[in-house]
């Protein structure tokens, strides 16, 4: 037995008439191309604001090395000049002899810079040694403490004759 109210449409229920049912697909349609066009514009404004931060970062790097060209040739324009100013004063020192002031400058330039890159290098061996040497010394006084006995005096107990 079938009941009236299933052979009956409800009244809650929306079943569009099949007049309308083909607006409705035009309509969607119709938003559907309209959501692709403000996705495909959100995405092409995205690439764009990339390649706009990619070609400013370019730019940037290219002006900081254009900078520290400028800045690298300033620096060794002034190095050339303060030696040849400093040759041709102990040229004329040197009774008017700028070939010798000119030697001089050189020679001095070589022994003075490998004097000080000697200097250099022994201050950081004898710094980096210094610096192991108190770190193992802190290591071994927290051995005591925790064991009552560190590293060192364990070797030598293995290695001192024993009394019979």
């Amino acid at each position: 037995m079938i009941s009236a109210s299933r052979s009956e449409p409800s009244d809650s229920a929306v079943d569009p008439a099949p007049a309308e049912t083909p607006e409705l697909l035009t309509a969607l349609a119709e938003h559907l191309r309209e959501l692709q066009e403000y996705a495909a514009y959100y995405l092409s404004a995205q690439a764009d604001r990339l390649r706009l931060q990619v070609r400013n970062l370019v730019i940037a790097l290219v002006l900081a090395t254009l900078a520290l060209t400028v800045a690298a040739s300033l620096a060794a324009t002034a190095a050339v000049l303060l030696l040849v100013g400093i040759g041709q004063g102990l040229g004329q020192l040197f009774g008017g002899r700028e070939w010798l002031g000119f030697l001089a400058t050189g020679l001095g330039l070589l022994v003075g810079s490998s004097l000080v890159a000697w200097w250099l290098v022994h201050r950081i061996s004898r710094s980096s040694f210094a610096e192991t040497m108190h770190k193992y010394a802190v290591r071994q006084a927290e051995q005591q403490r925790e064991f009552g006995r560190d590293v060192s005096s364990r070797t030598r107990a293995r290695y001192e004759p024993r009394a019979n």
